[in-house]
């Protein structure tokens, strides 16, 4: 078996194949090789592209629980969270499978099959890590035996006998393959390598990691149900073969993590009836649910807006929170501000996509509390975010929705992702205007607006894409938007634009993830 001191004496010139397949007697044996030689992997995985994942399921029901790969003739890698599940001699470990909708599975469609049937074992021993521990999946890792051994057209993935981490820091693509809940063949998802510091910091308190767990995020948007996805490889190309570097543990999955780790935001939340990949620039009937203007009654104009983050809670910045009117300070000469809901064109007081499918009226309503954050500055708008708690709660509908918050960052400043993301106020026009943004890391941004302005902690940037004119007098509360996941995610609050003859500077941004745990402990008491 590999003793893992056997390369460490430098002087001796232990060449990468020879390590990782010469010096262990049972793993990466006819490991990781794939029929197909492109480098880059369709998001579809094509018949005998990754012969070494496997599913566990219960004899008594179809769908699998968990995900795994084959690492030598008797042995399946997985998760110890998924062995809690695994019964020895009567869990299922399904091996060769593709399509789970066909069995067997053919190489062209109507042609005769060539391929042999999946082929299914059972568990026979459950070897999990001695230190697991489920609180914190540390040492989350486990191995399965068959009960007999694997054939042939079942192959091992490799494994890597000696750290290449530096490899997959910079790798060009790495990709976690899994079948999910939507899709029936596998899945190639590629996915970003993310340093231990810069995934601790977006997890914020969900989850301190441990020594033995490494992370990775999506490359590129993808809708994918990560669910049933434990066990399943984290995977390279290195040296011509496929290596797994890592294993999904934690369930800590987009939808789950932001709208069910909180019981007051993040409820019915960033749905719409339309699209969200393709925006036309002026928004359309119900595409913008959550956008709210506030308005003092005596003007025709408003003079902020905001959005409804809950059925009683009203995002804005600070500014706006400070130019507010609330119940008790309503005097004859001066009414209540108003918060307007469901509204979309100005001019009407109804908005119909047909004859027959037509919004109710606005909902109005005023303002019994105004939180502003308690380290506002008005000298370079620090902490420049407040909550309105309305009169009255709102009933969802088409035209009234609360839009979601990341709990966590979704939106890397370096745009890295080139993620389609909006600002959508109501400017000159009377229906809000979609206008497309792009991200502007922060020393550039600061690089920009160095005579303008000074950047704190809070702050993120963005400019419009394109050569667009548009009036920002009243939009400071609205919201950078992004779809993730097949949601609208607000993850920044518009707080200081500069004039139009100042070409191409950002807009500062509050980053809405600095503020969340502010923001859910403050609806959290009057909730």
């Amino acid at each position: 078996m590999y003793d893992g001191t056997q390369n460490r004496n430098e002087s001796q010139r232990i060449f990468p194949d020879e390590v990782q397949f010469d010096l262990s007697h049972v793993l990466n044996k006819n490991c990781g090789s794939s029929p197909y030689g492109e480098r880059f992997k369709p998001e579809d995985g094509r018949i005998f592209e990754n012969p070494w994942m496997v599913l566990f399921r219960h004899p008594e029901e179809q769908e699998s629980f968990c995900q795994g790969t084959v690492i030598s003739e008797r042995h399946v890698l997985t998760t110890a969270i998924c062995t809690e599940a695994i019964v020895a001699n009567e869990t299922l470990i399904t091996l060769g499978e593709y399509d789970r909708t066909v069995d067997p599975d053919c190489v062209l469609p109507d042609a005769d099959c060539n391929v042999p049937p999946v082929i299914e074992l059972l568990a026979q021993k459950i070897i999990a890590h001695p230190n697991f521990q489920n609180e914190t999946y540390e040492n989350d890792i486990a191995l399965v035996t068959t009960n007999e051994r694997i054939t042939f057209i079942v192959q091992p993935i490799c494994l890597p006998l000696t750290p290449i981490i530096p490899s997959l820091i910079h790798a060009p693509i790495i990709y976690n393959t899994l079948w999910t809940a939507e899709h029936k063949v596998p899945k190639q998802i590629q996915m970003r390598y993310i340093a231990p510091n810069k995934c601790q910091q977006r997890m914020q308190d969900l989850l301190l990691l441990q020594e033995g767990q490494i992370c990775a995020q999506h490359a590129k948007p993808v809708e994918a149900n990560f669910s049933a996805g434990s066990g399943s490889p984290l995977l390279i190309e290195f040296h011509a073969r496929t290596f797994q570097v890592g294993i999904l543990s934690i369930g800590i999955f987009p939808d789950k993590l932001h709208t069910e780790f909180t019981a007051t935001i993040n409820k019915d939340c960033g749905e719409m009836p339309y699209s969200v990949r393709e925006r036309p620039i002026f928004g359309r009937v119900y595409e913008n649910p959550w956008l709210v203007l506030l308005r003092h009654p005596e003007e025709t104009l408003h003079f902020c807006h905001g959005t409804l983050i809950s059925n009683r809670y009203v995002l804005t910045t600070a500014n706006c929170g400070r130019n507010i009117v609330k119940n008790t300070d309503a005097v004859i000469h001066q009414q209540a501000t108003e918060v307007v809901l469901g509204e979309h064109d100005l001019i009407t007081d109804v908005d119909c996509v047909t004859t027959w499918n037509c919004s109710l009226h606005t909902t109005k309503r005023s303002i019994d509390r105004v939180v502003i954050h308690p380290n506002f500055t008005i000298s370079f708008y620090e902490n420049d975010i407040a909550l309105l708690f309305m009169n009255a709660s709102v009933h969802f509908d088409n035209s009234i929705r609360p839009i979601c918050l990341p709990l966590v960052s979704i939106v890397d400043d370096t745009d890295e992702q080139q993620l389609t993301i909006y600002n959508t106020i109501w400017s000159k026009e009377s229906i809000p205007r979609q206008i497309w943004m792009r991200n502007v890391p922060r020393e550039m941004c600061q690089e920009q607006i160095r005579n303008l302005f000074v950047l704190t902690e809070g702050h993120i940037c963005a400019r419009i894409f394109g050569k667009l004119s548009v009036d920002m007098n009243g939009s400071a509360g609205s919201a950078l938007q992004v779809d993730y996941h097949g949601r609208i995610f607000q993850y920044g609050m518009l707080s200081v634009g500069f004039p139009n003859e100042t070409d191409k500077a950002p807009y500062v941004y509050i980053d809405i993830t600095k503020y969340i745990n502010w923001i859910h402990d403050s609806v959290s008491v009057s909730d």
